[in-house]
């Protein structure tokens, strides 16, 4: 995303519900989306705003200049009332130099994925050391 801004003066316009209970309708189906964000769908207004800029925003490079608390009216499907308003945060981002924070984040998401793999090769069996097994496929009858 950093790459499509303008050098030094680009900025991103982000407006999004929270708390964060993402969904993609298909025909008359609500599915869950393909790619997940790690956000509390029971966290208050303030504590999700919080959460999306340690968790997606800071993570990413971004910080905030500036963010607004506004309806978002949505049409609700067998249901009454027809209408009912969410709350929607209008994030203003600029991309920032990595700063010590980030490095320090980075160096922690690259332990823990090192520590995940490391897991992943204790759990490969060497088929090399497993005893052969002769099965006698006429008696199976």
């Amino acid at each position: 995303m950093k790459k499509l801004l303008k050098p030094k003066t680009g900025v991103i316009l982000i407006a999004v519900v929270l708390p964060f209970r993402p969904f993609v309708e298909s025909g008359t189906e609500q599915l869950p989306p393909t790619e997940k964000l790690k956000l509390s769908p029971y966290a208050k207004f303030e504590s999700a705003v919080n959460e999306i800029t340690e968790k997606v925003f800071f993570p990413l490079g971004f910080e905030i200049i500036s963010f607004s608390r506004v309806p978002y009216i949505s049409q609700t499907f067998n249901c009454t009332p027809r209408y009912c308003t969410l709350d929607d945060a209008v994030f203003l981002l600029k991309p920032t130099e990595e700063t010590n924070q980030q490095k320090e984040h980075k160096k922690e998401k690259e332990k823990g994925e090192e520590k995940a793999a490391e897991k992943d090769e204790e759990k490969e069996i060497d088929n090399d050391s497993l005893p052969e097994l002769e099965i006698d496929l006429n008696s199976l009858d």
